[in-house]
């Protein structure tokens, strides 16, 4: 062996230990940052509901996915001013944390006897855009369902349909939103009133199916909204790779593919 090959065998093995040092120091040392948060939510996930699901799929002895996640929690949700929540008060205490009246959505209501308007509560998906995040919201249901709009509407009347898609289309634009139009489509094509024309006043991209959604380039960064019919969404049956019935994992690929970088939370019908 040569003076010259074996210096470079030593020089080669003198950066692998350094590397490995500094990687092992990395690992152990620094404190790491999620790259990006996911919540998944599912109406009436409830101790009824997994174990019909269990039997459904298989018997008793069946598990399923959900079971298999390394932790797991039960949450207490119940309204301010009742001890059986409703959507409201219940995608309220996920979305904000807080517990208010029924039939209020992000918004606290003042004690009994007092004066005022309420307290609107920052939804986690404003908090991360005040953040300076990415957002993301994705459901297989309409976008102006309660549970979604917990996350941009503040009412103490969460079954006004029109107020929630107001709010929607004058809320600042998440970074990519997927999910049914219903309620957010013209009503009144004689009027001339478009209730999306502030959406795209602020620069957002409308697409209405998943074939545009898989052909929308990559690097652009405007803010997208999917905006599906219903008819198009898989709500019963896998639909994966069907783009005339998209599931819900298949509007989550696109997401990532469109913005990899985002907080995305989604609410389920």
């Amino acid at each position: 062996m040569t003076m010259k090959l074996r210096n470079r065998l030593i020089a080669l093995v003198c950066l692998i230990l350094f590397l490995g040092l500094g990687a092992t120091l990395f690992l152990t040392t620094s404190s790491r940052k999620p790259f990006a948060v996911i919540l998944f939510l599912g109406d009436n996930i409830t101790s009824s509901t997994l174990t019909a699901t269990r039997l459904f799929s298989g018997g008793g002895d069946a598990r399923l996915q959900l079971e298999d996640l390394p932790n797991a929690a039960l949450c207490r949700n119940a309204a301010k001013d009742f001890s059986i929540p409703e959507s409201a008060s219940a995608s309220t205490a996920i979305a904000a944390g807080k517990r208010v009246n029924r039939g209020d959505l992000c918004i606290d209501s003042p004690a009994s006897g007092t004066s005022g308007t309420g307290t609107n509560l920052p939804s986690l998906l404003e908090i991360a855009a005040a953040k300076g995040r990415s957002t993301g919201l994705i459901t297989t249901g309409p976008l102006t369902g309660i549970t979604t709009a917990a996350y941009y509407a503040k009412t103490i009347n969460a079954g006004d349909q029109a107020d929630l898609a107001a709010q929607f289309c004058n809320h600042a634009p998440f970074d990519f939103v997927a999910g049914g139009s219903s309620g957010l489509e013209p009503t009144n094509a004689s009027s001339g009133t478009n209730p999306l024309s502030k959406l795209t006043s602020n620069g957002v991209v409308i697409l209405r199916s998943m074939a545009e959604l898989e052909n929308q380039p990559f690097w652009k960064t405007a803010p997208l909204l999917g905006l599906l019919d219903p008819s198009q969404l898989s709500l019963t049956h896998p639909g994966e790779g069907d783009p005339n019935t998209p599931s819900l994992s298949d509007l989550v690929r696109s997401s990532l593919r469109l913005r990899p970088d985002r907080l995305m939370l989604r609410g389920y019908p």
